[in-house]
């Protein structure tokens, strides 16, 4: 597992060990808790020798994050490196069938994706769900709640 070098995942490296923990349970374990099978992290030795001071090895954090977008058999071939953050970011738009302009910026792209999803759990709510949501977020006007006005 090697890092390329990556614009989009850069700010990793300005993060702190404590934010990073997220991030590294998520790319480390299967949903179901169990350490997913594929992952090198855990494995190595900075992680080995500084967990839970993420901060230290970020890289390798960011490199397993580029291969668990990747396909494990062509990391291979690419000598351990996965891919770009960006690239994985569009694979993950086209599998969501998200509408984003493949020239625009990965922000741009994130904050497509991020739509797609709450417009997706906005369809699933049943209407007191909604009403619940809309009294969190502070909505005054509870008669005309509905899935299109929340995004409003």
């Amino acid at each position: 597992m090697a890092y390329r070098y990556d614009t989009d995942l850069e700010f990793l490296g300005k993060m702190n060990s404590e934010d990073l923990s997220d991030l590294v349970y998520c790319v480390t374990h299967d949903k179901d808790g169990s350490v997913r099978f594929t992952e090198e992290l855990t494995t190595s030795a900075p992680y080995k020798r500084h967990h839970p001071d993420h901060q230290k090895y970020w890289e390798l954090i960011a490199a397993e994050v580029q291969c668990f977008g990747a396909n494990t058999f062509v990391t291979l071939f690419r000598g351990g490196k996965g891919v770009e953050y960006r690239e994985i970011l569009i694979d993950v738009c086209d599998k969501m069938d998200v509408n984003y302009n493949k020239d625009s910026s990965t922000e741009k792209i994130e904050t497509n994706l991020l739509m797609k999803i709450l417009n997706d759990a906005l369809e699933k709510m049943t209407p007191e769900e909604l009403k619940k949501l809309a009294e969190a977020i502070g909505i005054k006007n509870l008669n005309l709640i509905t899935p299109e006005s929340m995004l409003g």
